[in-house]
């Protein structure tokens, strides 16, 4: 899956468009986490948090900020606890 839906965000970013990307990468980040990729999932969020920067699009940003606390536990659950209940009280707040 994580494969078709590389395939489809370079699609839809060839077309330049740019509301539901965020979106798009928090699926993916998310199917990295659930096949044991947190690093690459990681890696995503960052570039979510990058693109709410540069673009102003922040809709997805609470998500973003789920996803970082789930892939912090599944890097290492006892290491990344404070880190990751940070991003999730960051996700309510927002």
């Amino acid at each position: 899956m994580g494969a078709r839906l590389r395939e489809g965000i370079a699609a839809y970013r060839a077309t330049g468009g740019e509301i539901e990307l965020p979106r798009w990468l928090g699926l993916l980040a998310q199917v990295c986490c659930n096949n044991g990729q947190a690093q690459a999932g990681l890696t995503i969020v960052a570039e979510m948090a990058e693109h709410a920067a540069q673009t102003g699009i922040v809709y997805y940003e609470p998500e973003q900020h789920r996803i970082e606390g789930e892939l912090r536990l599944a890097r290492d659950p006892v290491g990344n606890a404070p880190a990751a209940e940070a991003c999730f009280l960051r996700a309510i707040d927002l």
